[in-house]
């Protein structure tokens, strides 16, 4: 749970939705970091009772969470090559992810399975939110088979050895 996560501005975004929107929501935020206490000060302060701040958990728990999760939101701010909208893809779930994420284009086909969130502005989550919100529950699944579809086409790991040994081959000439 750090600033370059984008995750106090999703929190911040939360917050600001319609009390109706919040009642059919929740967001669940796992891991440690410098904004974990600033998070559950902002949480227990706001009263967001549909906000889940778990600390660290392993990896078994967190499949778990995912497992149970309507959707994944990651609005970074920068990072080259997340792992965790890859391993949520492959949990078959529709994906909300900022286009500072570099594997973004390459997991989201936009609307198909997913958004991609251009900037990490409060009004922009806030739309994103209500959009996900919005969505039938039948059609997010289905946003989450395309997901797995795309991930599993793209992102394993035959494909990522066969990508490095081509990137290497080049080097090589």
């Amino acid at each position: 749970l750090s600033d370059r996560k984008g995750v106090f501005e999703l929190i911040q975004a939360y917050n600001s939705l319609d009390i109706n929107d919040k009642e059919n929501t929740g967001l669940v935020f796992v891991g440690a970091g410098e904004l974990l206490q600033k998070m559950t000060d902002y949480k227990n302060e706001f009263n967001l009772d549909n906000v889940y701040i778990l600390g660290h958990q392993t990896k078994e728990v967190v499949k778990e969470l995912l497992s149970i999760c309507d959707i994944f939101i990651l609005p970074t701010k920068q990072d080259p090559n997340p792992l965790s909208p890859i391993e949520a893809a492959f949990l078959k779930k529709p994906l909300l992810v900022s286009s500072k994420a570099g594997n973004s284009k390459d997991l989201i086909l936009n609307n198909e399975n997913g958004w991609i969130i251009n900037e990490i502005r409060e009004e922009d989550l806030i739309k994103n939110i209500n959009k996900i919100a919005q969505t039938d529950r039948s059609h997010l699944e289905q946003m989450g088979e395309k997901s797995f579809k795309i991930v599993s086409a793209s992102f394993t790991r035959k494909k990522a050895s066969q990508k490095l040994i081509s990137f290497l081959q080049k080097i090589k000439k």
